[in-house]
């Protein structure tokens, strides 16, 4: 489906707004929030980041 003339699905616009609206970028929000299933929202993201519209870090959360 193309939505406003790109080649985004309703899904990766979905969750492009919610990331676009959350200050802390934490999977479990995006789920959460976005309203659909883990593996999902996993193929969105990374598809979202292949064509160069997100960039993603990885942060380690390490405690002592």
């Amino acid at each position: 489906m193309y939505v406003n003339h790109t080649l985004l699905s309703l899904a990766e616009i979905k969750v492009l707004d919610v990331f676009l609206d959350l200050k802390r970028h934490y999977f479990a929000e995006l789920i959460k929030v976005a309203k659909l299933t883990r593996p999902r929202t996993l193929r969105v993201l990374r598809k979202l980041v292949k064509q160069g519209i997100l960039e993603i870090h990885a942060e380690a959360n390490v405690k002592y």
